[in-house]
């Protein structure tokens, strides 16, 4: 969970930590390796990429973009899963593919070998 938070509070800081941004390409500067390795730019700390843009900058503002892609695919998964072990979504397009040997939901054709869960019937 401290890492999750930390991600968090880094991706929404990240203007104030980033050193430089993220698409400014510094040509001359181009593949610099990073500060710990010989031939390292004390102000590039991750070194920099083919088109001389500062890696650290770019991966502190990258996180802005994975969070919400991230916290989305996990909530619908999460909500369909929920549905899908409580029985919703029984219908008749899901019952006749499991008397066709499919599997019960176009969802979970990648659960087949999965440990099966027996769902309750309210």
């Amino acid at each position: 969970m401290t890492v999750v938070v930390t991600v968090i509070v880094v991706a929404l800081i990240a203007p104030a930590l980033a050193p430089f941004d993220p698409t400014t390409q510094h040509l001359s500067l181009r593949l610099r390796p990073p500060r710990w390795l010989s031939g390292g730019d004390p102000r590039f700390a991750l070194g920099t990429d083919h088109l001389g843009r500062d890696i650290l900058s770019r991966l502190l503002y990258g996180a802005r973009v994975s969070l919400p892609i991230a916290f989305a695919a996990t909530t619908i998964g999460g909500i369909v899963g929920i549905s899908r072990l409580c029985g919703y979504g029984d219908d008749a397009a899901s019952r006749g593919a499991a008397a066709a040997g499919g599997p019960d939901h176009p969802a979970a054709a990648g659960n087949e070998f999965a440990i099966p869960v027996r769902r309750r019937r309210w």
